[in-house]
């Protein structure tokens, strides 16, 4: 949730922003994301956490 389709890096917000405008509303992508994003941004956050947190 923070690639974009090329590869290209995003942060949370804005690669939902992408996705949303990409598929229109009512279609299964638009609906879902918009339906689980708050679940999205908290795994999101947990696993920039857990990257973050390991020894380098």
């Amino acid at each position: 949730m923070t690639t974009g389709p090329v590869g290209q890096s995003f942060d949370f917000d804005t690669r939902i922003d992408e996705i949303l405008v990409r598929y229109e509303s009512g279609s299964e992508v638009h609906t879902a994301i918009s339906k689980g994003r708050t679940y999205l941004h908290a795994a999101v956050e947990w696993a920039l956490d857990r990257m973050a947190a390991q020894p380098m």
